[in-house]
């Protein structure tokens, strides 16, 4: 976790071979190759709290961990730049930053990455059984919705949703294809549009996809919502 006074650009800096970097819930680093270990990668810091997630993987020569480093876009140190510095300070950040994401027991918000094909989170947790509020954002330039679908069935769905870029109704439907594996959707949202819609969370735990089913998103614009007892 980390809080900046102002929205910037900085370089986030990292040398590791076998490891995954998300910034606010969207990856930014994914490596499992050997021979690729020094990443600097430019990147978006809101103002506020920013949430940094390293998953290292484990791979040949791999190190069970790695510091993160952050400069601004001339390679300096970021000014008035705040790190949590115990587990109460950390847990206090943690909270803050959900608060800020519309994340909390009752609610949840998912975010389109303005020119990037994803959704922000990649992951959430719900409890089975529960019934929340989802809030859906789009501040890209492009169209997006968001279905949910049974585990295992994102690209049963894509597939059809892509189909549908033949109907002169597809527009009409929202790109939503007819389909038991779907159980909950969103409409078509425009630039700077937003969607608030009910959930119920399945009574089943597993893992359920959400995909972007406009024509060719869901191929690499998804998430997955794992539902837990």
């Amino acid at each position: 976790m980390c809080r900046i006074p102002a929205t910037g650009r900085a370089t986030l800096s990292i040398k590791h071979s076998y490891v995954r970097v998300l910034l606010n819930g969207v990856p930014v680093i994914a490596s499992a190759n050997w021979w690729s270990s020094d990443w600097n990668v430019q990147v978006n810091l809101e103002k506020g709290i920013n949430q940094i997630q390293v998953q290292y993987l484990n791979g040949r020569g791999a190190q069970p961990h790695a510091p993160v480093y952050l400069f601004d876009s001339l390679g300096k140190k970021i000014a008035n730049l705040k790190v949590p510095t115990n587990e109460d300070q950390l847990r206090f950040m943690a909270e803050e930053y959900k608060r800020k994401s519309g994340q909390n027991e009752n609610s949840i918000r998912i975010s389109a990455v303005p020119n990037q094909l994803a959704f922000s989170p990649t992951e959430l947790r719900l409890k089975a059984g529960t019934r929340i509020s989802l809030n859906f954002d789009n501040p890209d330039i492009q169209i997006h919705n968001l279905i949910i679908v049974r585990p295992g069935s994102e690209e049963i769905v894509g597939k059809l949703a892509d189909e549908m870029a033949q109907d002169p109704d597809a527009f009409q439907r929202q790109f939503v294809p007819e389909s038991s594996d779907i159980i909950w959707s969103t409409p078509l949202l425009n630039a700077k549009e937003s969607f608030k819609g009910d959930f119920n969370v399945p009574s089943s735990p597993g893992k359920y996809p959400f995909i972007c089913s406009f024509p060719g998103h869901w191929r690499v614009m998804k998430g997955t919502i794992i539902v837990y007892k």
